[in-house]
């Protein structure tokens, strides 16, 4: 009998000290320090300030609806989730905010850290913003120096499917690499970028030796003048 009551009594002490470090710890929390604020609006952006360092979604609900961030339909405790949901890479948080907030724009930006963190180009399918999710990829293909990366597929005006390169994620491959071939991935269906390539990468290189290997779609008479040009400008930048 004895063992069960001193059990009891050690069992009954704990919780009296959980109890007092509990209560402790909220009388002097600064969560407890921002309800005690009678302005409303310095009130919110303190528990928005206290949510967003403990990474805490939770403390956002305590923001009240009154007070908006930058436009009046965008509610700071919006902005609260949003924020958290990015640092924590937790798109399920999107789903909380109001619907003047656009939740499926925070999914997004949260699936594109999600997706250019790990560089892992398959986690962009799930962006639902078709520009933001060929824009993840082709990030995706300068962060790794993946060409491949770099294309995306457009509709011609014959309604025919065709895989086209963005020139700026492939100069910049080029650029890194150092490698000119690059260039050659626009002949056959973008013959226009094949000049802008050679040339920006001249520059980009600082080699004037590259503005040689200008060709594509300029006409012969013109294309003397376009080389010299190249040429100019790598000396007048470089």
């Amino acid at each position: 009998m004895r063992k069960v009551i001193w059990g009891i009594s050690i069992i009954f002490l704990l919780v009296i000290i959980l109890l007092i470090i509990y209560f402790s710890f909220y009388l002097t929390s600064p969560i407890r320090e921002c309800k005690g604020e009678s302005n409303q609006e310095v009130r919110d952006w303190c528990i928005h300030d206290f949510a967003i360092k403990s990474a805490d979604w939770k403390i956002c609900e305590e923001i009240s609806d009154k007070t908006s961030y930058q436009t009046p339909n965008y509610l700071l405790r919006d902005f609260c989730y949003s924020s958290i949901a990015y640092s924590t890479k937790d798109p399920s948080i999107c789903e909380k905010l109001s619907s003047d907030s656009s939740p499926v724009s925070c999914e997004d930006s949260v699936n594109i850290k999600i997706a250019q963190d790990s560089q892992d180009p398959s986690k962009c399918s799930v962006i639902s913003d078709e520009y933001w999710r060929d824009r993840c990829t082709r990030d995706i293909g300068k962060a790794t120096l993946n060409i491949s990366l770099c294309s995306t597929v457009e509709i011609d005006n014959s309604g025919k499917t065709i895989n086209t390169f963005d020139v700026n994620c492939v100069i910049k491959i080029g650029v890194e690499t150092n490698d000119t071939s690059v260039c050659e991935i626009f002949k056959g269906n973008s013959d226009y970028n094949v000049p802008s390539c050679y040339e920006t990468l001249a520059w980009g290189l600082c080699d004037v030796l590259i503005c040689n290997k200008i060709e594509g779609n300029v006409p012969n008479d013109r294309l003397e003048e376009v080389k010299e040009y190249c040429v100019s400008n790598v000396k007048k930048f470089c």
